[in-house]
């Protein structure tokens, strides 16, 4: 057998990416041809069309620019108001922030408090029984045995 032939290789490359160039490219370029020539077209009739031709079209045409101009301006009064009511609110977040703060921190001292004391009762318990049993174990009181009956 004899080698394959370098050259032959190359154009068998070169008529695949020819085939592929003929299939998925000239056809797009054909679509791209047609909508730029329908969007030079739509260019050409809003150039006469949407043209003042009169002074009453001009005069319509100066109306609704100052009624945009207006628009925006009002936009950009809200926009500022806005942006001084967000400041607003985060300062009134800020201040709720502390108040509940300090809420907690007063709910906890009371709750804390509580505690301590319900602990202090607990152990004055446990004294006086422990003192009792001591009492007793001396003989000082004579403890009290309860009989079936």
């Amino acid at each position: 057998m004899t080698p394959p032939n370098p050259h032959q290789f190359e154009r068998r490359r070169a008529e695949d990416v020819y085939r592929v160039v003929e299939d998925q490219v000239f056809p797009r370029l054909g679509s791209i041809d047609t909508k730029i020539i329908s969007l030079e077209q739509g260019i050409q009739k809003l150039m006469i069309d949407g043209c003042t031709h009169r002074d009453g079209d001009l005069r319509r045409t100066e109306s609704v620019e100052e009624g945009m101009g207006r628009i925006f301006e009002k936009i950009d009064c809200f926009g500022e108001v806005l942006a001084e009511a967000r400041v607003d609110m985060v300062t009134q977040v800020g201040i709720i922030k502390t108040d509940i703060t300090k809420q907690i921190g007063g709910i906890r001292i009371w709750v804390l408090t509580g505690i301590v004391v319900a602990l202090l009762g607990l152990l004055i318990y446990f004294a006086k029984d422990y003192a009792h049993d001591i009492e007793q174990s001396i003989g000082k009181q004579p403890a009290a045995i309860s009989t079936p009956k």
